[in-house]
């Protein structure tokens, strides 16, 4: 008897995880962000732009509702709008945008994506973030250079994601800062966050874990 109990709270647990992902998951898309190599000086900015580009798409099942993309300081602040409004699916084409900003502002820019996710409560949104400016990792060439005694690095640039977790009882914290007065709960009646960024987990798969597979 306990362990069908057991099963079907699993089962039902389950049920909920793919009710999630199917309305729309961070994991489920691929945001792109290509910045030109090189600034450039057009007669019309006195300073050095360059050009980025940003795209998403959808690699699963799910739908995006009310997505749009910005770029963003690090709290949040809005420097300028890319698209507004999108609904996205596994069946339509990336959002690609295009823009040209100040070269010297990339190093504090984000590209932030939101989008709503329904709930038994209402919609909520969700979001991922990057790094306009990427990280720079230097990668050994599989065939080494005999010459040199070592195998030749190469720069790969990398802009790591972020994705925004609401924490498990964010309503309760929620609650608890509309409390009134401050004095008679600590903490209470001040606006604190109700979730955090997290870094995307990224898996991989040594040779050894896939046997038979061509390398």
């Amino acid at each position: 008897m306990i362990v069908a109990i057991l099963f079907v709270a699993m089962y039902s647990v389950s049920l909920q995880i793919g009710a999630r992902n199917s309305v729309g998951s961070g994991r489920n898309l691929e945001l792109i962000i290509d910045p030109a190599p090189h600034p450039i000086r057009t007669p019309e900015a006195p300073d050095p732009v360059r050009d980025i580009s940003v795209a998403v798409t959808a690699l699963g099942p799910g739908l995006w509702i009310d997505m749009e993309g910005s770029l963003t300081l690090y709290d949040g602040t809005i420097v300028a709008d890319l698209w507004s409004g999108r609904t996205l699916t596994a069946t339509d084409q990336p959002i690609t945008v295009a823009r040209r900003i100040d070269d010297s502002v990339i190093p504090s820019l984000y590209v932030v994506i939101t989008w709503k996710r329904s709930t038994r409560t209402g919609p909520r949104p969700m979001a991922l973030r990057a790094p306009l400016h990427p990280k720079i990792d230097y990668q050994p060439l599989p065939i080494a250079d005999t010459k040199l005694g070592a195998a030749p690095v190469i720069p790969i640039r990398q802009f790591p994601i972020g994705e925004f977790h609401w924490y498990a009882v964010h309503r309760l914290r929620h609650r608890y800062q509309q409390l009134a007065p401050r004095w008679w709960l600590p903490g209470a009646g001040t606006p604190k966050p109700l979730g955090a960024w997290r870094p995307r987990p990224l898996v991989t798969y040594s040779d050894a874990q896939t046997p038979g597979l061509p390398h």
